[in-house]
């Protein structure tokens, strides 16, 4: 770049040198005018292009601190990786025995077996007695809206005890069941799974039973192929008649041979 503005500039000096002495001896040179402007000219190109040089450069040290900065990121994420990789690694397994598979029937054994001592976790006991509050007699009984009401203090009018056994209580005392974890075996018997065993009681695959909607499908389309076969089978029979019909109509009738006609 630098002996290319160089070379113009010396192309420019000696233009001017030229004009200058054609002028000097009162007769101008057009060429070397001419030559002039044309040295001009290509200064010029050489500057607009050194700007253009200069942009690209000054364009390509930002790319590379662009790319220095990305490169740091990315050495500094794998860095991080290899130590989080590091300390998850270093941390030790909170199961590190074996573990066996346990089955259906082995499970149904020991819930079976703790069942009798064993209720829901959503199971409440009842409070013990001295637990309960107690309620003072005489006071003023409080209801639910925070209004009190009064006792009743007429003693005038007292309940028999024949009246009393007559009324008897208003909410009998509902029995006590006992928690079951799972369905009886009334219940189970009537649903699927009995159906099940009784189809392998029976000898068939439970797999290769067809349910209430795919039977009614295949019913359905063995009756439209049955229809679609009975249809062809009345218009091959109708074919057939009308062609036998074409023939006895056309043929003529038949001779009987009497050997006394000889």
């Amino acid at each position: 770049m630098f002996a290319q503005f160089q070379g113009s500039y010396a192309r420019v000096e000696t233009s001017l040198q030229k004009l200058t002495d054609s002028i000097a001896a009162y007769n101008p040179s057009v060429r070397d005018a001419q030559e002039l402007l044309a040295a001009d000219e290509a200064v010029n190109q050489n500057i607009e292009q050194l700007v253009t040089h200069q942009q690209n450069h000054q364009r390509l040290v930002s790319l590379r601190a662009t790319a220095d900065s990305l490169d740091a990121t990315i050495k500094n994420t794998i860095r991080l990786l290899a130590d989080t990789r590091r300390e998850i690694q270093s941390i030790p397994t909170v199961d590190s025995e074996d573990r066996r598979e346990v089955g259906v029937e082995e499970l149904l054994q020991y819930a079976n077996f703790i069942a009798p001592t064993t209720v829901a976790p959503t199971f409440r006991k009842p409070l013990p007695d001295e637990q309960m509050p107690k309620k003072k007699v005489g006071a003023m009984d409080v209801g639910a809206n925070g209004i009190a009401t009064p006792v009743d203090t007429n003693f005038a009018y007292t309940k028999s005890g024949e009246e009393k056994r007559e009324a008897g209580p208003a909410d009998p005392p509902a029995p006590a069941y006992d928690f079951v974890p799972w369905p009886d075996h009334g219940k189970i018997a009537a649903g699927a799974l009995g159906d099940i065993q009784k189809m392998l009681d029976a000898g068939q695959d439970p797999a290769a039973v067809l349910s209430a909607e795919e039977q009614a499908e295949v019913d359905r389309k063995r009756k439209e192929q049955e229809a679609e076969e009975r249809k062809k089978a009345e218009e091959l029979e109708r074919q057939q008649r009308d062609a036998f019909g074409d023939y006895s109509s056309g043929r003529r009738g038949t001779v009987v041979f009497n050997p006394d006609d000889l």
